[in-house]
């Protein structure tokens, strides 16, 4: 087979693994590219996709010689990286083959298996041998052979077919192009499999090139270091040495594993750094390294793009793409030419000629190489850059290109220079000045901010944070010293907060402070960065407040940070133009742009709307929180802490649970991009903190809360946007009875993030108290009456009967009393042995059509799952499905994983998504979000 993956072939693979909900979207996900690659895309037409013997799926070739059969298996929440996990799909699969030899069906030659995140290819073959076995119990079912089949499991865990590569999705900076060249590997080894040569032994490997080298020397870190910090030993020349010897397999002598030590590398200098050796040397035979003379010199030659790459990573900075840095002096010269009139100048016709342009982040000057100016200045910290770009912009004689530290140089000596008049010193006394203090900028840029010449900076300044890797690939240090700045410094006297540690915070920060010193009036500033410090908050309220008294944004575009080089695609970077002058009007508008068959394309427009901290949802939820409301704090040994909704921990010397606490919170941030994976409900203290504790004084407004935030739709381009709530919107929304019953309902039944649970003391740690779950939604004498029917074993007789007397003797939880007060009717019934609940819903009900399907099927589910609690129990004891309080994520366990009813499940998110979308537009609507959220 001739032919390659498109990107929307692969595009749509990642989006519907993101998107799952159940294994089955796995499974359709896998399906449809394996069917869109190996099937439709079969030049002979020959192949065909089925699911013989109930198989997740199995692709045959209609050919004689090397024909290609592959079968699939799919699971969801598994880790592939874990030999259990591996062999958990492998023992799968040899129980469908012996059904297949049973019904007289080709065995496959290629198995492939897969989860949301990860998938790894084996040669079928090589498991033949366990179809021989006479000692097997092949009647079992292939889905439970792990779970029963000890034996066999011990053996497939020992084999050492099941070390192999596996393929990570999510690896690198999750480019398209990365995506597309992670699934086109793992096609080519299943096709290279099928041309299995047992005579030679040869195993498939992938061709080294020169598009694919980045990838795999990213890779290589990865897989090979055992730590940051030991990767971080190397220095970037030293680190893409080392790739390209063990690569090419040059200098033996110098690069070898110790024979004594295989996890110790062996360097030049007799210097050795700890690996992940059998990891390395796996990653290594995984690639054709058979190369000639010719083909390992242009690899060579790429070794300083590579170099380059890890030394800008290391400090946060990436490269601006050419098409975009091109649309941004296009939206400048839109807006300047022959429209700015100055104060002093005149109108400026052409700023790249009437006026100062500053790039005080220049590196290699990729934002201004392919323009002409009249006046440039650019400023590096790093004198090596100012080689690489010495050919760039040194025509006029009139630019200038310096290695200036724009964080640090001159910052103590222009605050000094800030008290005098400099407008009155003639060209001497200023030269004077310069000379006294000085000063490391060149003396014609002094001179030219002395004279208030009109002035553009125009930069892409780096986007690292002082305490995090996260804009780069995890892998690289160098932040946290950089931004200990003479800027940061004086960013913390003025309380600038958490923007301190944001390098482009302290950029900008610069550039105010040296407008306020040379009392500038022509000032543009043009620049990318990421949006999140205009949507205020408490992360950037203090300092956007602080840059709006000098600087107001005007126009801007928006776009994936996937179009800068390595860079994860999730988030959104605008170049946005800011003036320090009234004529160019204040608007919080951007065009938001793609980029498409070799085209920037609009796809709308945003605003990004400023929230400040006292109009955060977060700080709405904790507003009326007070030692009267919460209680007293707990001390840890009265309270028990959780990490999910049916496992508990022992406390931490940080936890605060407070008495009157109905559950906890967790809530980071006040933002979209957190909202999926940030924000959930838990009966007790969540271990790790960061959230609220939730009262009956403040359960409306954490459910809402909840409710709101989980119901908003992540996109690149709106992840920061924050929620607002205003003393308006909060008189609507705590007075309108049905939203805040379909919130209620929502956050009772989030199969993701509502992990309000009952946990016993068979679960919870010794010493520490059970977990009740205050969140309950069924009537306690319903559950008594249901309880005191149960038919059970022996064993489990006793505690049943605990929870008996327990549901007897406990109050209905406020939420019962809340789902009452709405309309909700609950009745037991127990007809011919069919224990179970009844639910009606009075005339005039305030829950809505979309919250009254849903709160059914959560009755449903207590209902369908109530016959197989006693099996839930004996094979899931740390569910403590015993407890007649359980909450919905424990049924939630049994109904997917032990009963696996499909039909409820499609009923549930069918019902769902119709409840979230409900409350996603009614956000909308109040402006708690905006339209694109």
């Amino acid at each position: 087979m001739s032919k390659r993956l498109t990107q929307e072939n692969v595009r749509s693979l990642y989006t519907s693994l993101r998107n799952k909900n159940n294994e089955k979207d796995v499974e359709n996900a896998w399906r449809k590219i394996f069917s869109t690659y190996f099937v439709d895309k079969n030049p002979d037409g020959e192949a065909s996709l089925n699911s013989p013997c109930k198989v997740d799926g199995f692709i045959v070739e209609n050919r004689i010689v090397f024909a290609l059969r592959i079968l699939l298996e799919f699971k969801d929440g598994t880790n592939l990286q874990n030999v259990y996990d591996r062999a958990r799909i492998t023992i799968q699969c040899i129980y469908y083959m012996k059904q297949f030899l049973k019904k007289s069906i080709q065995l496959p030659n290629v198995i492939v298996g897969a989860d949301e995140n990860q998938a790894f290819v084996l040669y079928a073959p090589n498991f033949y041998k366990y179809l021989k076995d006479s000692d097997i119990d092949w009647e079992l079912a292939p889905s439970q052979a792990y779970l029963e089949n000890h034996n066999l499991m011990t053996k497939l865990m020992n084999d050492s077919n099941l070390s192999v590569f596996v393929y990570d999705l999510n690896a690198g900076k999750n480019t398209i192009s990365q995506r597309v060249s992670t699934i086109q590997n793992l096609f080519d080894e299943v096709k290279s499999l099928s041309n299995f040569d047992s005579k030679t032994g040869e195993v498939f490997k992938v061709d080294v090139t020169e598009s694919n080298l980045a990838v795999l020397f990213d890779d290589f870190i990865r897989i090979t270091f055992r730590s940051l910090k030991e990767s971080d030993k190397l220095s970037p020349v030293d680190m893409v040495n080392v790739f390209q010897q063990l690569l090419l397999g040059r200098n033996p002598d110098e690069y070898y594993q110790l024979p004594s030590d295989p996890n110790k590398l062996h360097l030049p200098g007799d210097k050795k750094i700890n690996i992940n050796g059998a990891d390395m040397t796996a990653f290594f035979k995984h690639f054709n390294r058979n190369l000639s003379i010719s083909e390992q010199d242009d690899l060579i030659a790429i070794s300083d793009r590579l170099i380059e790459d890890i030394t800008r990573r290391r400090k946060g900075d990436y490269w601006t793409p050419t098409i975009w840095a091109n649309k941004a002096i296009h939206l400048i010269d839109e807006h300047l030419n022959h429209k700015w009139q100055t104060k002093q100048f005149g109108l400026i016709n052409n700023w790249k000629k009437d006026c100062v342009v500053w790039d005080c982040a220049a590196g290699a000057k990729n934002l201004t190489r392919d323009y002409r100016f009249e006046h440039l200045y650019s400023s590096t910290i790093h004198e090596g850059e100012l080689d690489l770009s010495r050919q760039y912009n040194n025509f006029p004689s009139s630019n200038v290109a310096f290695q200036y530290d724009f964080l640090n140089d001159d910052v103590e000596a222009l605050s000094i220079i800030k008290s005098l008049n400099l407008r009155d010193k003639d060209s001497a006394e200023i030269k004077d000045i310069y000379d006294a203090n000085k000063l490391k900028m060149p003396l014609k840029l002094f001179k030219d901010l002395v004279a208030d010449k009109p002035l553009v900076f125009y930069i892409n300044p780096p986007f690292g944070t002082a305490n995090s890797r996260s804009f780069s690939s995890n892998q690289y240090k160098g932040k946290k010293s950089m931004a200990r700045t003479e800027i940061r410094g004086l960013m913390k006297e003025a309380q600038m907060g958490k923007a301190t540690q944001q390098l482009y915070a302290q950029f900008f920060f610069r550039i105010i402070d040296i407008i306020d010193t040379f009392h500038l009036t022509n000032v543009i500033l043009a620049s990318f960065s990421p949006y999140q410090f205009r949507v205020g908050g408490d992360y950037f309220g203090k300092f956007y407040q602080h840059f709006l008294k000098t600087l107001h944004p005007f126009d801007g575009f928006l776009f994936s940070a996937g179009e800068f080089s390595d860079v994860n695609t999730d988030w959104a970077i605008t170049f946005s133009l800011y003036s320090n002058e009234r004529k160019f009007e204040y608007s919080e508008k951007v065009q938001v742009d793609g980029f498409s068959d070799g085209h920037i394309r609009e796809l709308g427009k945003k605003i990004i709307k400023t929230v400040s901290k006292k109009n955060s949802l977060s700080t709405w939820i904790k507003k009326d929180q007070s030692s009267a409301t919460l209680g007293n704090k707990l001390t840890d040994s009265t309270f028990t802490s959780v990490t999910s909704a049916v496992k508990a921990v022992k406390n931490s010397n940080k936890s605060t649970y407070y008495e009157n606490a109905l559950g906890y919170m967790y809530f980071i941030g006040n933002d979209i991009e957190h909202s999926d994976t940030a924000v959930s409900l838990f009966s007790s203290y969540f271990k790790s903190g960061h959230g609220i504790n939730v009262t009956k004084n403040n359960l409306i407004k954490s459910i809402i809360g909840f409710s709101i935030r989980r119901s908003a739709n992540f996109k690149w381009y709106n992840g920061k946007d924050a929620f607002y709530i205003d003393n308006a919107i909060s008189q609507k929304v705590l007075n309108d009875q049905t939203f805040i019953g379909d919130c209620l309902v929502m956050a009772l039944s989030q199969y993701r993030a509502s992990y309000q649970s009952s946990l016993g003391f068979y679960t919870v740690p010794e010493g520490y108290p059970e977990v009740v779950n205050k969140w309950f939604y069924v009537p306690t004498n319903i559950m008594a009456d249901l309880f005191s029917q149960a038919k059970v074993s022996d064993n489990l007789k006793t505690k049943f009967s605990e929870e008996y007397r327990r549901a007897r003797t406990s109050e209905d939880t406020i939420v019962v009393k809340l789902l009452k007060k709405m309309g909700t009717e609950f009745r037991f019934c127990d007809l011919n042995s069919d224990s179970h609940i009844d639910l009606t819903f009075s005339t005039g009900c305030s829950l809505s059509q979309e919250s009254q399907q849903m709160f059914s099927l959560m009755i449903k589910l207590v209902n369908a799952t109530w016959k197989y609690r006693e099996l839930s129990i004996l094979s899931h004891p740390e569910w403590s499905i015993e407890r007649y309080d359980a909450g919905f994520n424990q049924l939630y366990k049994i109904i997917t994983q032990i009963t696996k009813d499909k039909e409820w499940q499609k009923e549930y998110f069918d019902s769902y998504k119709k409840l979230r979308n409900k409350i996603n537009r009614y956000s909308k609507v109040t402006g708690i979000i905006g339209t694109d959220g």
